[in-house]
């Protein structure tokens, strides 16, 4: 009798904690507006975005858990070269606001950074609006106390695009675009190994 209780109650709360969590994973990576098309990341390790991503910070040294990174290549300044959004994931990138995004641009020698944009969720959604001739990028703010999560548009100044979408105001109206690294909360991503 007390074991069918027991097998009862477990199959009265998986439903309910499996629905949870899924929620909350909905939650904390924003529901991707419905006209924006989705991109999942490449799944080809890439040596020379790895060679940029500065190693010492970044790359885990614990096996058992590797610091990870998901990319897209978008031409983002429309001069027929594609730039590359790299997300990292891992223990030493992520926290309860989001991970670190990166945005490299091609150059003589492999990439160079354009931008490190810390907080970031998956996806990232490519604007089809521009700033001074570069896509913007739509990226959703969650957690690191903030109770509920919204767009915000990051825009080009010329160099950069803005280190901290937490200090940006709350996007309004109509999101149009293209979301990359659209799988990286359910794709093991690409191992960080330098």
């Amino acid at each position: 009798m007390r074991i069918r209780r027991i097998l009862v109650l477990s199959s009265m709360l998986l439903p309910a904690i499996s629905t949870c969590s899924s929620r909350s994973i909905r939650m904390q990576r924003g529901d991707v507006p419905r006209d924006v098309t989705q991109v999942p990341s490449e799944t080809i390790p890439d040596p020379q975005i790895e060679n940029v991503i500065p190693g010492s910070y970044y790359v885990s040294r614990d096996p058992q858990n590797p610091s990870r990174y998901y990319y897209n290549k978008v031409d983002l300044n429309s001069d027929g070269k594609p730039e590359v959004l790299v997300q990292l994931r891992g223990d030493l990138v992520c926290g309860s606001g989001g991970c670190d995004t990166f945005i490299l641009q091609q150059s003589n020698s492999g990439y160079r950074i354009i931008s490190d944009i810390a907080l970031t969720r998956a996806p990232v959604i490519v604007s089809q609006s521009k700033t001074n001739g570069w896509n913007d990028l739509v990226v959703y703010v969650a957690g690191g106390g903030i109770m509920q999560g919204y767009y915000v548009s990051l825009q080009f100044n010329g160099r950069t695009y803005p280190g901290n979408p937490t200090s940006i105001s709350r996007l309004n109206g109509k999101i149009v675009g293209t979301a990359y690294l659209a799988n990286a909360d359910i794709s093991p991503g690409i191992v960080l190994r330098r």
